[in-house]
């Protein structure tokens, strides 16, 4: 696929690590990407990721305990994207 890309500006997701998540307590992590006009999307209930700074935050209730594997997908203005799994743990 012929996707336009400029030196230096590609979209660059790092890898997210295991994320701990307590009952009751404010949940925050920024996901970390480099590109040009990034859009944070999530596949999931249990929160809603901010679109544009990629940041999640939220408190976790107990129904949500467990162990949760979340699809996160990046994109910038030129139309590439990229997938990450976030593996989250909802302790009490």
């Amino acid at each position: 696929s012929n996707k336009l890309t400029s030196s230096g500006h590609n979209l660059f997701v790092p890898d997210i690590p295991t994320l701990n998540a307590t009952v009751g307590k404010i949940f925050y992590h920024k996901v970390n990407a480099t590109g040009l006009g990034l859009g944070f999307y999530d596949y999931t209930e249990l929160f809603d990721i901010n679109k544009h700074e990629g940041v999640i935050q939220f408190t976790p209730t107990e129904k949500m305990l467990g162990t949760h594997r979340i699809w996160i997908r990046v994109k910038d203005a030129i139309g590439n994207e990229q997938y990450k799994t976030i593996t989250l743990n909802i302790i009490k």
